[in-house]
């Protein structure tokens, strides 16, 4: 006989399918004793399955709903921001790489390159092509006296479009969505309500009712929405004023940017002449970077509320200047709390220009003590050099792992991964080289921080032939330099390489003054003419990468070399 007066105790562990059958399976004594069949075919058991199954779909989504209520928990990237918006924190955006491009005309005419003109790289079926947009009208010169005309123009990723978005229709907060994705909202945006430009602001709400600010948001997808004020904070764009947005675009993300040096080649504009002109890049492009990944939002957004907009500690300087649009690292150091000097590291690793600096300085205008000073300055790059060979398993492909070890270091040196005053010890690289599927052992042969002031590159400057030791004169910018002890790859005299070494064995002995290298070569004699490259490597040293307190580990990836051996082809 049932019995009716029976009340089950509830297991709320019980939450997935199995658990939720079992127990009802329990409870079927209790209530309808003559049921006795188990089987899988009885129409009752059917029906209880499917409520178990319904009961294990249900507590799924009461569990992702709780997970996603919190920022250490959640992981919808649309999820995350909107709880960082609620922490008064803006995630950075995505960053446009820039660089040099050097145009050649071998025409009888000067060629003019319009500002906007599109240069790219070429795709090679693996990396899709990367346009970059030039920031300014050149002239070319012409073909003279056997010599093509050179110029060369600054470039920034991206395509330059202009939208009209929308018509006002006088309402508060209006938002509008740009058609385009992966829109570089740090620099180059536009807003103009009937030709008035609005001025972007990181936050409308400390702004008056009649001034002409907006504000971007970005989402998990994204797509960049323009939003205004509410006429107590930020102007609304009166009834019927069009409201059109200029603005850059890519359709890769900005840290595919970062191209190698004699990558870009391609003319893309069909105003230019390709009969006559080509370009490329001499050196590598830097500054590009993705929006600010999920993990590092979870990081930087409490921490920019801890400070409650208010700078006392060391601590709350660096964790302040992260509510600044575009800065990704601060870090703060004083002898006194009086005297403050604030390292700030831009979003992609690019160098701060003096105007970002002063608006860093500025967001800290009635955020400090009274009598307390402040200098900001830009951090420097700590650039590593590994070198490292790779023992791949015999069952797998060595193309292939080699490829994901190389990815395994860049994720370890990612921008987002390191901070200031970061170390990343030799077992660190060991490490996370070991943990690629397919990898039996590593040899590190060379990992160390590159000087500050380093080139991989120079050019002599005077022709020299010596049979044993070579003097020759290299020219180094200001901005860059060799080192005692740096192993050369290869010397180049034009077309012709006099040197090219897979494993370095010419070596920069030691040197004499700011543009005077001492090179040992083989005893043959050989001349190394005026114009020819050097190329160097590291100094064979196996040291840890520690930084400065000033200093940010930054990838470059023409500094990282991975070998394989073993593994099949």
């Amino acid at each position: 006989m049932a019995n009716n007066l029976y009340l089950p105790q509830v297991d709320y562990t019980s939450r997935d399918y199995a658990s939720i059958r079992d127990d009802l399976i329990a409870l079927i004594p209790n209530f309808t004793p003559q049921w006795t069949s188990r089987d899988a075919n009885d129409v009752g058991i059917v029906l209880l399955e499917l409520f178990s199954y319904l009961g294990d779909l249900l507590n799924f989504q009461i569990d992702r709903a709780a997970n996603e209520s919190y920022l250490g928990t959640s992981t919808q990237r649309d999820t995350v921001i909107a709880i960082a918006s609620l922490l008064n924190y803006t995630p950075n955006g995505n960053s446009p790489a820039s660089g040099i491009v050097t145009f050649s005309n071998s025409g009888a005419s000067d060629v003019v390159v319009p500002k906007g003109t599109q240069v790219s790289t070429s795709s090679d079926g693996v990396n899709p092509s990367i346009i970059f947009t030039t920031t300014a009208e050149i002239n070319v010169p012409a073909f003279a006296s056997g010599v093509n005309g050179v110029a060369t123009a600054t470039v920034t990723q991206g395509i330059s479009t202009t939208e009209t978005i929308g018509t006002s229709d006088g309402t508060i907060n209006q938002i509008y969505a740009l058609t385009n994705q992966n829109v570089f909202t740090e620099v180059g945006l536009i807003v103009s309500v009937s030709g008035l430009q609005y001025t972007k602001v990181q936050h409308i709400v400390d702004y008056g009712p009649d001034e002409p600010v907006y504000s971007t948001y970005t989402d998990g997808t994204n797509t960049t929405y323009i939003f205004f004020g509410d006429g107590d904070s930020g102007r609304v764009p009166p009834s019927g004023t069009s409201i059109s947005v200029t603005y850059s675009y890519s359709a890769t993300p900005g840290s595919l940017g970062n191209v190698a040096s004699g990558t870009v080649v391609n003319i893309n504009s069909d105003n230019i002449s390709f009969g006559t002109l080509t370009v490329t890049n001499a050196a590598v492009f830097a500054g590009g970077a993705d929006p600010e990944s999920t993990d590092s939002i979870r990081i930087n957004a409490p921490a920019a509320l801890r400070t409650l907009n208010r700078a006392v500690s060391l601590s709350d300087y660096g964790q302040l200047a992260l509510q600044v649009s575009g800065v990704a690292k601060a870090n703060a150091i004083g002898t006194s709390l009086a005297s403050i000097v604030l390292y700030i590291a831009a979003n992609g690793a690019a160098a701060s220009s003096t105007a970002f600096k002063t608006t860093v300085a500025n967001y800290f205008t009635n955020k400090m003590p009274p009598g307390t000073s402040l200098k900001v300055l830009d951090f420097t790059p700590a650039y590593p050099y590994l070198n490292a060979t790779v023992n791949v398993l015999p069952n797998y492909n060595v193309s292939n792992v080699g490829v994901a070890a190389q990815s395994a270091l860049y994720s370890l040196f990612a921008f987002d991964n390191v901070t200031f005053n970061d170390t990343i010890s030799q077992g660190d690289v060991i490490s996370s080289l070991k943990a690629v599927e397919g990898v039996a052992g590593v040899t590190l042969n060379d990992y160390e921080k590159l000087p500050s002031i380093y080139s991989q590159y120079a050019t002599v400057t005077a022709t020299t032939t010596s049979s044993t030791t070579l003097t020759t004169s290299v020219t180094v910018d200001s901005s860059a330099g060799l080192w005692a002890g740096a192993a050369i790859t290869s010397i180049t005299n034009g077309s012709s390489t006099l040197y090219s070494y897979t494993t370095p064995v010419t070596t920069i002995q030691s040197i004499t003054n700011s543009t005077t290298v001492v090179i040992t070569s083989t005893p043959t004699a050989v001349t190394i003419a005026s114009g020819a490259v050097i190329t160097v490597q590291g100094n064979a040293g196996t040291t840890d990468l520690t930084c400065g307190i000033n200093e940010v580990p930054v990838l470059n990836p023409n500094y990282i070399y991975v070998f394989t051996t073993g593994g099949t082809s």
